[in-house]
Parts: C-alpha cells; sequence; structure tokens
C-alpha cells in the first residue's frame, strides 16, 4: 500500500488528471457545480500523490541511490566513498571490508575497466534488508583484448543507524568465476 503513496506510478496521477480534465469539461458544458468540484477534488488527489511520491524517499530509493552511488565511487577509485557505503561486518566473497575497498580500486587498474553503466536495476524489500539486484555494462581490456563484459551484482543493504549500508555483495561475470577475478587481484 505504501508503495502506491510514496512510489506511485506516473501513470495513476497523470491519468487523475485526465479525468480531472474530463470531468471539468463534462461539468462546465452541463453548468454542474457538483462535476466541476468532483474535477477539483481529483485534481487535487493528483497533485497530492505527485508530491508525496516526488518528495518522499522510501528505503527502496535511496537504496537505488545508494547502489548507483557506490558503482560510481568504485568506477573513480573513490575509497572515501566506497568506505563510507559499506557496512562493518560487509562481505564479498570471502574478503572483508577493509579488503573491498583495495580490491575494488585495484580491479578497475588490472582489469582497465571504463564506461561503467547500470543498465537495468531491481530492488526488492526483504523485510529488515533491501536487495539491490543489477546489471552492470562496461569496457574492459585484459592482456590486449578488450570488449563490453556484461556483469550481474546483488547488494544487500542494510539499515544501521539512520543509514542504509551495503553488508553484502555477490557479483557474477559471463564465463568467468567470480572467485578467480577476485584471486587475480589478490
Amino acid at each position: 500500500m505504501t508503495d502506491w503513496l510514496f512510489d506511485t506510478p506516473w501513470w495513476l496521477p497523470a491519468g487523475l488528471a485526465v479525468a480531472a480534465i474530463a470531468l471539468f469539461v463534462a461539468g462546465n458544458n452541463r453548468q454542474d457545480a457538483a462535476l466541476k468540484r468532483l474535477a477539483a477534488a481529483a485534481l487535487g488527489l493528483a497533485v497530492v500523490l505527485f508530491a508525496v511520491s516526488y518528495f518522499v524517499n522510501t528505503p527502496k530509493e535511496v537504496v537505488a541511490k545508494r547502489t548507483r552511488e557506490f558503482v560510481s565511487s568504485v568506477e573513480k577509485k573513490d575509497r572515501p566513498t566506497i568506505e563510507r557505503l559499506l557496512h562493518p561486518a560487509a562481505h564479498f566473497l570471502d574478503l572483508n571490508k577493509a579488503k573491498i575497498v583495495e580490491i575494488a580500486s585495484k580491479a578497475m587498474d588490472t582489469y582497465r575497466i571504463k564506461d561503467v553503466r547500470i543498465t537495468s536495476m531491481d530492488v526488492r524489500s526483504t523485510g529488515d534488508t533491501i536487495v539491490a539486484v543489477f546489471q552492470v555494462g562496461s569496457s574492459v581490456e585484459v592482456q590486449g583484448f578488450g570488449g563490453s563484459v556484461p556483469t550481474q551484482w546483488q547488494i544487500t543493504w542494510e539499515k544501521l543507524g539512520d543509514e542504509w549500508l551495503a553488508r553484502g555483495i555477490d557479483g557474477t561475470i559471463q564465463g568467468i568465476e567470480m572467485k578467480d577475478a577476485v584471486n587475480r587481484l589478490r
């Protein structure tokens, strides 16, 4: 229910606004004050839904923004931001938070990864955590071979205090075992 209020699909307020305009035109043509009041109420509801959806960030929206920020910080090798977004007990394969920060920066140089972009993202609430599953496209060059390499990632975000922090990270690279890719970086 809160998704309909705080994360309203665009078509709902737009549909209400169109219905309000149609009601107003019909009410104006018939000189019916009740129809015009109904049109004003429908338009008011559309505006309220749009405003609440736009100005109130749901936890899923916060996690989606943080996921984009995390991917961007990895591409830029921005260690302080990566560290700030990671939970103190963060893990990726058998790596802890400090190793994740180190490996993330090292991977960008070793595999000459650039043009990193999130191509799709699905954010799901799972009780106390929120999981972001997303596809990343990037340009990679390793030992003279290069090209676009699609990867899929999953970050489990957990609320610690007032912030959502990345607790668990998992990923797959097309045709390559993630463990092998990380072991090359050690």
